[in-house]
Order: C-alpha cells, then sequence, then structure tokens
C-alpha cells in the first residue's frame, strides 16, 4: 500500500478501500483488526506481536480444578479459558468466563451445574430459580487472531457472545447479550472471574498486592478490608448496589473506585494484572480461589435489543499506575461499541475510519476527537 500524503482526506481514504472492504473478511468488533495488518496501521511492530499472551480453552486440570473438586463444586467446564502472559515463568491465569450471566428476571447462564447454590441475582433482587434454569451450551473455540470466542443462544430468552483478542499487554474482551424474550431484561451483569490460584508470582491469599484506585489514591483491599473479603465495592458513575450481595456476609464498601478496574501486582513488583470494564456493576475478591473481579454490567435490555459492554485483561510489566493510566485512556478514547442495529451500517465505515485515523495520524490518533482532521507531524 502506497503512503498517505499529509492531505488525505478521511472519507477519500474510505472511498478508495470500498471495494477492498467489499471482498475482504473484516472482523465483526470494530477495532479488532488481523495481526498483520494490526501490526502495520496501528503501531504494533511485527517484533512485539510475540508479546501479546496465549490464550487457549481451560482443560480443567491442575491445582485449581483439584482445589474445587475437593469442595465439592461441580462446573460446566466449557466456559473457562487459561492465559499465559509472555513474562510469567510458570503457572497460568485461568477465567471462567462467564461464572454466570443474570438478569434480575432470571439466570442466563450458570457455570454451576445446580445454579440454585446461590440465592441471590446480579443486584440480589430474586432468587436465581425463580425461573427454571435452561443451559446455556456455552463453549468456546478459536477465534480471530488467535483469541477465543463463545456463542450461545437460549430459546425465547437470549443470546450472548464472549470475544478474547489478543494484543500487547493484555486481552481485550468484548461481551453481547440480545434479549430473545417478550419482555425487557433488568440489570443484565456477567460475573466474569479471573483465577490466578495456579499462578504462584501473582496469587495473593491477604491482599496486600491487591488494588483500586480511590478518591485518595491506590489502596490495597488488605487497607480497606482487614477481615479480607467481606467488602464489595461500588464504582463512581456505576449502578447502584442493592444488598443483600452473596448472601448476607459482605457490605459495600464506604470506599469507592473511581473506574472499573481492580489489579493484582506480581511478588517482585515488577508486572501488574488488572481487569477492568467501560461498564462495571462492582467489584470484589474471594482468596479462598485467589480469584478477583470487576464484573461488567449491560444495564437493562429491551426485547429484541442487543448490547455491547467492552474492558481488558492487562498483563502488564509495569506499575498499578501505568496500567491505570492505560485502561484511562483506552476506553476514555474509544467510543462505546453500539448495539446490533447501530453496527450493520456503520461498522465497515469505521473500521476503514479507524485505519486512515492510524496511518495520517500516527500514535496520537486516539488522543484526537473522533470526528476531527490532522496531518501526520
Amino acid at each position: 500500500m502506497s503512503r498517505l500524503k499529509s492531505g488525505t482526506s478521511r472519507r477519500g481514504f474510505i472511498v478508495s478501500l470500498a471495494s477492498v472492504a467489499s471482498s475482504s473478511q473484516f472482523p465483526a468488533v470494530v477495532g479488532v483488526l488481523p495481526g498483520s495488518l494490526r501490526a502495520s496501521l496501528c503501531g504494533e511492530p511485527a517484533s512485539d506481536l510475540s508479546k501479546r499472551p496465549a490464550v487457549e480453552k481451560y482443560d480443567w486440570k491442575g491445582p485449581y480444578s483439584e482445589m474445587r473438586s475437593l469442595r465439592g463444586a461441580i462446573h460446566s467446564t466449557d466456559a473457562c479459558i487459561s492465559i499465559a502472559p509472555s513474562w510469567m515463568s510458570s503457572g497460568r491465569i485461568i477465567a471462567r468466563a462467564p461464572e454466570d450471566f443474570v438478569s434480575r428476571e432470571y439466570v442466563i447462564h450458570c457455570d454451576h451445574a445446580d445454579p440454585t447454590h446461590e440465592n441471590w441475582s446480579s443486584l440480589g433482587a430474586v432468587s436465581k430459580h425463580i425461573l427454571p434454569y435452561v443451559p446455556s451450551s456455552c463453549v468456546y473455540a478459536k477465534g480471530e487472531d488467535g483469541g477465543l470466542v463463545a456463542n450461545a443462544t437460549i430459546p425465547a430468552r437470549a443470546r450472548f457472545s464472549f470475544q478474547w483478542t489478543p494484543v500487547i499487554g493484555g486481552l481485550r474482551i468484548v461481551i453481547s447479550l440480545e434479549n430473545l424474550g417478550p419482555t425487557t431484561l433488568h440489570d443484565v451483569a456477567a460475573r466474569l472471574c479471573i483465577i490466578a490460584y495456579d499462578a504462584a508470582e501473582i496469587a495473593d491469599a491477604s491482599l496486600t498486592r491487591t488494588l483500586i484506585h480511590t478518591d485518595n489514591g491506590f489502596r490495597t483491599l488488605s487497607q480497606l478490608d482487614p477481615q479480607i473479603d467481606k467488602n464489595i465495592y461500588a464504582i463512581q458513575g456505576g449502578p447502584e448496589i442493592r444488598p443483600p450481595q452473596f448472601g448476607n456476609h459482605r457490605s459495600v464498601s464506604r470506599s469507592i473506585a473511581t473506574c472499573g478496574l481492580i489489579m493484582v501486582q506480581s511478588l517482585d513488583r515488577r508486572h501488574v494484572i488488572g481487569v477492568g470494564f467501560r461498564s462495571v456493576q462492582m467489584i470484589y475478591t474471594n482468596t479462598t480461589n485467589r480469584c478477583f473481579h470487576a464484573d461488567p454490567y449491560i444495564g437493562d435490555v429491551a426485547a429484541g435489543e442487543r448490547k455491547v459492554v467492552d474492558g481488558q485483561l492487562y498483563l502488564m510489566s509495569a506499575s498499578p499506575a501505568d496500567c491505570l493510566e492505560q485502561f484511562k485512556k483506552e476506553f476514555a478514547a474509544r467510543r462505546p461499541v453500539k448495539s446490533a442495529d447501530q453496527k450493520r451500517v456503520s461498522s465497515r465505515e469505521e473500521v476503514l475510519s479507524q485505519m486512515w485515523r492510524s496511518m495520517v495520524c500516527g500514535p496520537r490518533a486516539a488522543s484526537l476527537p473522533v470526528e476531527g482532521t490532522c496531518t501526520r507531524e
């Protein structure tokens, strides 16, 4: 492809690639480009592609699975994935993705064989067994660019998908839900469980390396929750948390996170793992499982509507401050992922628009207004 001149217009670039777009297989998710194309257009040198984490289906073998089996927890193994950051010397990060997916009305998905083992929903409004549970048959398969994708349909209720795409320093996560029922689903949220049980250099049973950011700066959860695993944390501007949550043994902390990101530092403080979403229901931990949560929140979904929430799992050789800065930069710069009916019209043009901005504007494109103009310096 010939180099663009600084005066090239966005519209001109999009029109010139229209024939290519009509014959190419552009990914369905805006901004997720094939690896070699993204490397050349979005500032990822080819030599850096090896820094993306390896992700595959979790085979349900190892210390975590043995611990869960001893505790009598029977899970569906199809909705679990295994993640290996390039800097991790041994072990792996496990994600139960999702652990469950619920609304106030009923359970959409649960990875426990018996979903009635817990009697709370996403916001503690109703019990899980109010309506009969219908298994979702959620199964992960290989997706674009070395990632994983799971799609599931519960007839006459809902259709959902989880997509994990490796990027430098982490995994981009896109979650969608379509309401197939006749009435609105309220307070739709997922529990996305990030587990460090098999990763000795990350696992933090004392919560002395697990952090959120508050108005008073970074705080470890051991400072905020000395009794361990007794608190849940709301997010500024996030949804209301209506107790009881997790039964009656937890309470909503007076400390509020400034954004929907939770982080765990490695033992040597050289690395950090964080998970966050554009919209988060609540933050919490479970030290028995060595897991941590920033659970994505979709909200109300009308009959026939499809909604999407995006986030990222950060696997960085950096400080918590660097991770927080990256999270804020990315989620402030990105427009919300659009619902399906809007995306059908605009997804191809938006992909081409992003390609134009990356080529003409360079790395600073993300900080410019979406409809703005620019010239390469």
